[in-house]
């Protein structure tokens, strides 16, 4: 084997083939050799008996491939590389958008306005929080419903003010969701949480927030309930024109929903739909 192979590669060589007449069982390896790549599989020969008595050797170029099996590895690190700066750069233009709300709002008298971009901060917050979590996931496409909204959940309680006031009680069954569907679930669930701390909480009163989602065959349902004061009337109806519950209301007709909401010691919201 000396004659033949250069010395870097026929100690491996010899290391290999003593091996497979050692233990009987073929072996497969990779090798350079002046600029090309080598792939080489080395068999057994037995007798009769079943004993090994030489070996016979199988060797091909595989360079195109191992080049090609490369390039698509840098391929695939520079596409990680880019969707990394895409992600960095829209959570800083998310962060910018927020802040200039806030510096809107800190700039003006009207309460009205106060209270419409301090909703729009929160809702760009919200889901700065949902693109991180999705961006972060092994797969984009699709996500574990219980995993995904209870970190969802408890950090959007985080961002809300008096949060401590208010506890939350979380009832999500664990099944996998695609996420164009996960997302408008993400931004319905803020809109309520968000509602109820601002209506049905009023004045530090205490209470408790209950948010359960579970599939039955092919229906979610969707329910965030709260044991306060209630929603007003006006706020309450679909001709309110409150933006919060008209943007609940468009995100269940895109996916394919229905609302109903329930006004019995406190205020429910029920959603339900096919997937």
């Amino acid at each position: 084997i000396y004659n033949y192979i250069p010395l870097e590669n026929a100690d491996r060589w010899v290391s290999k083939m003593e091996e497979v007449v050692k233990t009987g069982a073929p072996v497969v390896f990779e090798y350079f050799r002046d600029g090309f790549y080598i792939e080489s599989h080395v068999f057994p020969i037995k007798n009769d008996f079943g004993e090994v008595t030489g070996v016979t050797v199988f060797s091909r170029d595989i360079t195109e491939r191992k080049e090609s099996f490369e390039k698509i590895n840098s391929l695939l690190k520079e596409k990680e590389m880019l969707l990394g700066e895409v992600h960095h750069r829209i959570k800083n233009n998310m962060n910018t958008i927020s802040g200039l709300l806030m510096l809107q709002a800190e700039s003006i008298s009207e309460p009205a306005a106060v209270n419409a971009l301090n909703d729009a901060r929160s809702r760009v917050q919200s889901m700065m929080i949902m693109y991180d979590k999705l961006y972060r996931s092994e797969d984009y496409r699709k996500m574990s419903v219980k995993e995904y909204l209870e970190k969802f959940i408890d950090e959007i309680f985080l961002i809300l003010e008096n949060s401590k006031q208010v506890k939350i009680e979380k009832d999500i069954e664990d099944f996998v969701l695609d996420t164009k569907i996960l997302f408008p679930i993400g931004i319905i669930i803020n809109e309520l949480i968000t509602n109820a701390f601002k209506y049905a909480f009023p004045a530090g009163r205490k209470g408790k927030i209950m948010i359960s989602l579970g599939r039955l065959n092919d229906v979610i349902s969707l329910s965030v309930k709260d044991d306060g004061v209630g929603v007003p009337d006006k706020v309450a109806s679909s001709n309110s024109g409150g933006f919060g519950l008209n943007l609940v209301s468009a995100l269940t007709g895109q996916i394919g929903g229905e609302v109903k909401i329930v006004k019995d010691n406190g205020t429910t919201v029920e959603i339900s739909f096919s997937f």
